[in-house]
């Protein structure tokens, strides 16, 4: 799935939309700093569900990556898909950035850019099990920085972002706008 190869509408859908509603399907999303290694052995060893992995063309020809970037730290929740946060290292970020798949890369270039440019500090949740939702580590950030970016290649009707924001304002979260 993904864009951004330019084949067109053969090979660039983000489908993934299409089965989160499921019930009792799980949807997985692979990126360039969780090894597909560690997702792929966690599924077959404690696969419970039907489960649709997400795996992103444009990652096939990149490494995972393991140096943070550039004043940030980069960490690792301990679930069994692993969820990843990257953030800024001595101080408190100012918006909170959520993605997965193949959206990190260009997630952690907007970032830098942002700090450089804007001195906007960012915290980024990416995660690698879309559904089940854990909404935890985003509301966690929400709530420190009170700013959501959502970062998803698909269209934004009826999608991931859509449905964390309406988590989030179901539990009484506060968002400011800029």
């Amino acid at each position: 799935m993904g864009g951004r190869r330019g084949y067109g509408p053969t090979h660039s859908q983000s489908i993934e939309k299409h089965f989160l509603g499921i019930p009792d399907l799980d949807v997985l999303a692979l990126n360039n700093r969780v090894s597909p290694r560690l997702i792929y052995e966690n599924l077959c060893k404690n696969i419970s569900n039907p489960t649709l992995v997400l795996e992103n063309k444009i990652l096939y020809s990149d490494y995972l990556k393991t140096e943070p970037p550039r004043g940030f730290e980069v960490l690792f929740s301990n679930e069994r898909y692993p969820t990843l946060k990257i953030s800024p290292q001595g101080s408190e970020a100012d918006v909170t950035v959520v993605c997965y798949g193949g959206m990190l890369s260009e997630v952690e270039k907007a970032i830098e850019l942002a700090f450089d440019t804007e001195e906007i500090l960012c915290e980024v949740i990416c995660l690698s099990c879309l559904c089940p939702l854990n909404i935890s580590p985003i509301l966690h950030s929400v709530l420190k920085t009170q700013h959501l970016l959502a970062v998803e290649e698909g269209s934004n009707f009826v999608a991931l972002s859509s449905e964390i924001i309406a988590i989030l304002k179901e539990l009484g979260t506060t968002i400011k706008s800029r």
